[in-house]
């Protein structure tokens, strides 16, 4: 059918406490997920029987920010083209679970609950990462922050919004 086709879906704001797996996988072409204000727990879509699913391989953008999500897991597995990441406004501790997306550029963690640069240093495997967000987190209120990121991701040019003194 058409939606097939589809390459832009837009499920924001509809009180989803998962993504269908099942419908997911109707939509082959589906670039960009916008599933943002929800109440979504889990980054993985849900398939029969409650068991995780992954999300569309060809993502090229995700917006799962401002819901209740506590950990990554392995729903963006997969997912080689991801190339902006938003998950601001969640319950996340870590950004385990992002590093096989190689082609990441953007990511946004503000506002979660990342307490030290452990949780961040698992980025250094994203090459290809630009930008990054992490005001709002335990972690960005220290002193070092800044220092710390820049130091752990030398290929980032900006953070929280901030370009960086290019070296």
């Amino acid at each position: 059918g058409a939606l097939r086709a589809l390459h832009t879906l837009n499920v924001s704001y509809n009180q989803l406490t998962a993504l269908d797996a099942s419908a997911l996988a109707e939509l082959p072409a589906l670039r960009h997920l916008d599933a943002s204000h929800n109440l979504l727990t889990r980054v993985e879509p849900v398939g029969s029987g409650g068991a995780a699913a992954r999300l569309p391989r060809g993502l090229e953008t995700l917006d799962l920010s401002h819901n209740r999500i506590a950990r990554i897991g392995g729903g963006v597995a997969g997912c080689a083209r991801l190339r902006v990441v938003r998950l601001a406004h969640n319950r996340l501790r870590s950004a385990g679970g992002l590093e096989s997306l190689t082609a990441l550029e953007h990511l946004d963690l503000g506002h979660n609950a990342i307490a030290g640069s452990l949780s961040v240093r698992i980025l250094s495997f994203n090459r290809a990462l630009r930008s990054l967000v992490l005001a709002g987190n335990p972690f960005a209120a220290g002193a070092r922050y800044r220092p710390s990121v820049i130091c752990t991701l030398p290929h980032l040019v900006t953070i929280d919004h901030k370009a960086l003194p290019q070296q």
